[in-house]
């Protein structure tokens, strides 16, 4: 199957079938290019979030520099 094929069945797609396209275009791009992460699964990344101790030691870091 050629692009101008493929291109001619995507204008056919729903909105929705078109988002779903893309996604996994994205998805098989990504893996192609990178095989650090897997789309599908889940990772934790620390937020600063609720974190109020750091918050108080950088508010005492910058009254301290401020004087």
């Amino acid at each position: 199957m050629t692009l101008i094929d493929i291109k001619k069945n995507v204008t056919s797609l729903t909105k929705a079938e078109k988002l779903e396209l893309i996604r996994f275009l994205s998805v098989n791009m990504l893996k192609e290019e990178y095989e650090l992460f897997d789309p599908d699964e889940s990772y934790v990344v620390w937020s600063p979030y609720n974190e109020y101790r750091a918050a108080n030691q950088l508010q005492t870091f910058i009254h301290l520099w401020n004087k």
